[in-house]
Parts: structure tokens; sequence; C-alpha cells
């Protein structure tokens, strides 16, 4: 709130406004309790909306297999997750969006990917930020360890796995993290694959790793 994302009202920011946050966003005051977690530190709130769509989509993938259906593609808000074989009778070919492309335009697919049973989850800063008092544009990703928006050059991430809460997860700490932190724990994960497109000076780069396996189209 205190960035104007999901207010309307945003507050005025200093570096000391700021600071004063940090406090609440250490995972120390986080508590596991068997099935549930709690906080031990007033002020400290848990919001998991960022991985409602993965789990949504895992969901929904649990009850079409327990109603005997194998083939199927479940999308929620670019998340998404792909069992079996497509009407093609091939893997699912999905596509990543082009970070600098408009929505529609003949450019609009960075890559394309095949899937069968994966899941993707893509997390980026470029459809959604503000620009503040300076004109400077700040993406809606925060870094906890700063306060502040992320301050690099990875523009999207997009996360293959096995189920699409840790893919929805991992996209979005790749994109928190950048492409260096981001890259050593893609490769310290079994079951893990990424792609991450890079945007300097409008122009894009990409790095994916071993089994990502993407046809990239405008690289």
């Amino acid at each position: 709130m205190l960035w104007g994302f999901g207010s309307s009202d945003p507050q005025k920011l200093d570096s000391a406004s700021v600071d004063s946050l940090l406090k609440f966003t250490d995972f120390s005051a986080i508590i596991d309790n068997d099935s549930m977690l709690t906080t031990s530190k007033d002020g400290v709130t848990l919001d998991l909306n960022f991985l409602g769509e993965g789990y949504g989509i895992d969901m929904i993938g649990d009850f079409l297999e327990n109603e005997g259906i194998y083939d199927f593609k479940v999308e929620i808000g670019g998340e998404v997750l792909c069992k079996g074989l497509s009407p093609r009778g091939s893997s699912w070919r999905i596509g990543i969006e082009n970070p600098i492309s408009e929505k529609g335009a003949d450019d609009h697919l960075y890559a394309i990917i095949s899937l069968e049973d994966e899941a993707l989850g893509s997390s980026g800063s470029y459809r959604h930020f503000i620009v503040d008092s300076l004109g400077r544009r700040q993406s809606h990703l925060l870094d906890p360890r700063t306060g502040y928006p992320i301050q690099h050059h990875l523009t999207s991430a997009t996360v293959k796995a096995q189920d699409c809460i840790t893919a929805d997860a991992l996209a979005t700490a790749c994109m928190i993290m950048g492409e260096k932190e981001g890259k050593r724990m893609v490769e310290s994960l079994e079951g893990v694959e990424a792609l991450f497109v890079y945007l300097d000076d409008g122009v894009t780069s990409y790095w994916q790793s071993r089994g990502f396996n993407a046809e990239v189209l405008n690289p």
C-alpha cells in the first residue's frame, strides 16, 4: 500500500518511511505450526495472493484427474498446467510473452515451449508498474530486503516445474532475486528449469537452463 499498488492514494515516500517498514518483512517472524502459519510480531501479516493462481490451477488439475480426465490444459492469469497430450495428439505448445511487445502484435511471443505433465509459471516487471513523482517507472515487485522495487535488467522469469504452485512461487522469487541469484537457485533445484529475459536500453536478451528447451522466436 505504501508504494501505491492496490491503492488510489499512495503515500509520499522517503527513505525513512521505507526503512521503518523493513522490520515487518523479516521471515524470522513467521512460525510454522504444522499445518498453520502464524506470526510472532505485531504488524506482520501474510499475503499469499501471489500463489493463488498456481494453487488454484493445481486444485483444478487434481479435480480433473479424479474425474478420470488425464489430457488437459488449465490456465489462470498466465500460469498453466499441462497434462497428457493436446487435441493434436502431441505435447502442449505454450507461448511465452515478449516483454517489449504490445498484446496482439505480430511479435507478441518471445518463445514457445512444449509441455507434457508439467507446469509453467511466469513473473515480470513490464506490465504492472507505477510512475513516481520523478517520472521513474517503479515495478510492482518489491524486494523485502530493501523495501524498494526491484532494480535490475531481468524483466521476466518463466519457471517450469512439476506443479504450478511451485512454478508460480519460484518465478516470483527469481524476479526478486535477480539474474545471478535466480540462476543459482534454479540450477540447484531438481526438476526445475527456467527462461530469463533481460531488457537493456530497449534490447532483449535471454538465458535458459539446460532442460528448459524453449524455441526462442525473438531473441
